[in-house]
């Protein structure tokens, strides 16, 4: 397998998040309520209420995969749907999309900027460990800023979607590829 379609596999199993080998639109409103839990905020916060619309709108974006439209994503369905989109005349524009909703998910204080905390809470709100969420954030921050724009996230996007080289740093966004 290759290097992108490994990392197709790792995103696909952090959006799966109750582990049922389907991406249901549930598997959306857990992270947005783990999440603000975390933060300490409760379900209606918000903080939940404005992560929940983040996260609905990333599942409306993924949902036109679903092929037999049974309201979940199979594996299969997931992996076309990358392979389709990937070769359309407006991939740029899908990455920079994702790369928006992924920003407004992550920046849950708000300030334009991602902080270690923050993607290492998003992370975890998928089912990666804290310290592979730290050290996730590590490997993606290239300035060593200790803050993330949106501009530094969409780069890490699409190094994650389109990059074969093993090393590249955009790999991490989803926690090790590997």
């Amino acid at each position: 397998m290759d290097v992108v379609a490994q990392k197709m596999t790792r995103m696909f199993d952090n959006f799966d998040t109750n582990g049922n080998g389907y991406i249901e639109e549930a598997d959306f409103f857990r992270p947005a309520a783990w999440i603000a839990g975390r933060l300490g905020h409760h379900i209606r916060s918000e903080v939940h209420l404005k992560l929940k619309g983040a996260y609905e709108k990333m599942w409306s974006h993924l949902i036109p995969m679903d092929a037999d439209k049974d309201g979940r994503i199979t594996p299969a369905e997931w992996d076309q749907g990358f392979r389709q989109m990937s070769s359309g005349d407006t991939f740029a524009l899908t990455i920079g999309q994702a790369a928006s909703i992924l920003f407004d998910c992550v920046d849950t204080d708000g300030d334009g900027e991602i902080s270690a905390e923050e993607f290492a809470n998003w992370l975890c709100g998928h089912g990666v460990d804290r310290p592979t969420a730290v050290e996730s954030f590590r490997r993606l921050d290239r300035r060593s800023a200790g803050m993330m724009s949106k501009a530094d996230l969409k780069e890490c996007v699409e190094e994650f979607f389109t990059s074969p080289d093993p090393e590249a740093p955009g790999n991490w966004l989803h926690g090790p590829w590997r």
